[in-house]
């Protein structure tokens, strides 16, 4: 047990480390380095997963949702480009919190609380894709009904991980990072619909000294797999 505690603390130490420079580097660079530096940040989390595997259905569901983000990272990166990028990018991004919320789930002890969070999860995410319809009526595609329903299960896991707060204080605080980072990236998109003055609030954004997607997504993967490490030693 002690040598269980001490490979955590140093794991944890040098992975927030590693992660932290990480995210430096990636604000100080561009082009090139900068997508590669991005992605890298990604692999690392996933890797350091890797050191706590459990045959567990909790934790098999949680690698598997690092690896999709890894996917859907690279993809958005564009280090290479292909038709409907951005749709194969957001499939991956949509398994990876289907996964969150078989965790979630799976963590849930009522029958009555399963329930009510399978309604609601359902409820919201056909909200959200007729809503999709409806406003964006002859333009919708593929890409807007698949964002669409990534961002209601995105909400919904939030939601229900701050229920589990107490039990995993760092998944919850991933997520809700993780959903800082898509809400800037959505504001971003916005300029592809409609214009954007200069001195906007929206357009300064995407001007600033500081990436801030990057900003908030680094943060979002190291406590989550800071989360994973933690609840390795729970069981």
């Amino acid at each position: 047990m002690k040598k269980n505690k001490i490979f955590l603390t140093v794991f944890l130490t040098v992975f927030i480390i590693v992660e932290l420079g990480l995210g430096v580097a990636i604000q100080l660079t561009d082009g090139t380095e900068y997508k590669v530096l991005s992605v890298t940040s990604v692999a690392v989390a996933l890797l350091g997963a890797l050191f706590f595997f459990k045959n567990k259905s909790t934790y098999v569901v949680m690698l598997i949702a690092l690896f999709c983000t890894l996917c859907a990272d690279i993809l958005l990166s564009e280090l290479f480009e292909f038709e409907g990028q951005k749709t194969v990018a957001m499939c991956f991004f949509s398994v990876t919190q289907i996964c969150y919320f078989i965790r979630l789930y799976l963590n849930q002890k009522s029958k009555t609380a399963k329930t009510v969070h399978l309604i609601a999860r359902i409820s919201l995410t056909v909200i959200a894709v007729i809503a999709t319809i409806i406003v964006l009526n002859k333009n919708t595609d593929a890409l807007a009904l698949i964002s669409l329903f990534y961002f209601a299960n995105l909400i919904m896991n939030i939601v229900i991980a701050f229920t589990q707060f107490k039990s995993a204080p760092l998944f919850a605080i991933g997520l809700l990072l993780f959903s800082c980072c898509d809400l800037i990236v959505g504001l971003l998109e916005l300029d592809n619909f409609l214009p954007i003055p200069e001195d906007s609030f929206i357009y300064q954004l995407n001007e600033g000294p500081i990436i801030l997607a990057w900003f908030f997504y680094v943060p979002s993967q190291t406590c989550i797999v800071c989360d994973i490490a933690l609840q390795s030693q729970k069981n």
